[in-house]
């Protein structure tokens, strides 16, 4: 009996190596294709910037739930200030029904966009609320128009031109445009998310979408046909339905481009809204993750996707990292030689990370550097927790900071 138990722990331990090697060579491909982005400047190939041509019908969906006037008015004003025949855009409203204060707050600015010219139409969504992609979908059946816009409360677009740039990228050939999107505002959590972001769009990004073929667009800004849409059958009824219409834009063979144009959104105000951000996220992109792997795509771009999708994992690592380190300093012995060495580059690697940003000529405050590889361990742990936790909700960030992004 001794000796069986002494076996099952040396198989339970040897797969843990396994697996942490696993998450490991992920970390590597990761910092590898990172640093082909950087170098060879893949940001400029990633993000088209058409030329603003065409005008076409197109409805743009806002799904909204207890939404504040100020973040309503925002996203309202955004849109009036584009430069786009407003008589060729339709605007329909989702509200969720018992929401009562966003739907006055909606009635009460919707005068920023009917003076403008906008159609606009106020839908009420009967329960149940879930995913932001029921919400989508329930408004999709009155959609008429052959292109989809979509844009969350809060959202405000400093280019003027984004509405025609979206729809001539359309017209040129693809069936979804994804945006550059932007979260941040005041104090450490918010600068955390713009670091983020920001690192998302101008590294991994455009590494994912130039290497791997596979853009992971945001749900701020996207553009879709409609007919892609019907072909699909609706949005994908998940937590992160956005990320997985790259997965399905592959099954179906569609296509997907990054529009070279900015969304900027407040950022989580406080540590609630941001673990409560995380947890939705990386459990949604891990759903992706093993969607993919059961997937039939051929193998070469199951590996594609898969490795796109694999992206919280990362995180993971320098998690893992951090705790192997301090294990190997307290005993050596139960540390294999080349997971501590290996461990000690990530954790390296991790603290250097905002050399870019600064490279880049980004203004960081230093207590936010300082705390950045600890901010990316703790984030790392709430990954693990969301990819064993049980089913989580449509977690809404309910409060956010006032990005000046001007």
């Amino acid at each position: 009996m001794g000796k069986r138990a002494d076996w099952l722990i040396f198989e339970a331990v040897t797969l843990a190596w396994i697996v942490i090697l696993i998450v490991y060579i992920i970390h590597g491909a990761y910092t590898t294709i990172s640093f082909i982005s950087i170098n060879a400047k893949l940001r400029r190939k990633a993000w088209i910037s058409p030329p603003s041509t065409i005008d076409t019908p197109l409805c743009l969906i806002i799904p909204l739930y207890k939404e504040d006037e100020g973040s309503i008015a925002k996203t309202f004003t955004s849109l009036a200030e584009q430069d786009y025949p407003h008589d060729l855009a339709r605007t329909i409203i989702v509200i969720e029904q018992g929401d009562d204060a966003t739907f006055n707050s909606v009635n009460e600015k919707l005068r920023i966009l009917k003076d403008t010219g906008f159609k606009t139409e106020i839908i009420v969504k009967p329960p149940p609320r879930s995913t932001k992609a029921l919400a989508l979908n329930y408004a999709l059946t009155l959609v008429k128009e052959p292109v989809i816009g979509i844009y969350d409360g809060g959202d405000v677009i400093a280019d003027s031109q984004q509405l025609r740039r979206a729809v001539s990228l359309l017209a040129s050939g693809c069936d979804g445009v994804g945006m550059r999107v932007i979260r941040g505002g005041n104090g450490i959590v918010s600068t955390f998310s713009w670091i983020d972001t920001t690192m998302w769009c101008d590294v991994t990004l455009p590494a994912l979408t130039c290497l791997l073929r596979s853009p992971l667009v945001s749900g701020e800004g996207l553009f879709v046909r409609k007919d892609a849409m019907e072909t699909l059958g609706g949005f994908p009824n998940s937590l992160t339905e956005d990320s997985h219409l790259t997965l399905l834009f592959a099954q179906r063979g569609l296509s997907m481009k990054l529009l070279n144009s900015t969304v900027y959104e407040g950022a989580p105000m406080d540590l609630n809204n941001l673990i409560r951000q995380k947890l939705r996220w990386h459990r949604g992109i891990s759903f992706c993750f093993r969607q993919t792997i059961m997937s039939k795509l051929p193998i070469r771009r199951k590996i594609e996707l898969t490795l796109a999708y694999s992206a919280p994992v990362v995180l993971v690592a320098i998690s893992l990292s951090f705790l192997i380190i301090v294990l190997g300093i307290l005993d050596p012995w139960i540390i294999p030689g080349f997971i501590l060495w290996w461990s000690l580059f990530i954790v390296i690697s991790t603290m250097t990370a905002p050399i870019y940003l600064t490279l880049a000529k980004y203004s960081i405050p230093v207590r936010s550097i300082l705390l950045l590889p600890f901010y990316w361990f703790v984030v790392g742990l709430l990954t693990l927790y969301a990819f064993f936790s049980p089913r989580i909700s449509w977690y809404r960030t309910s409060k956010r900071a006032d990005f000046p992004h001007s």
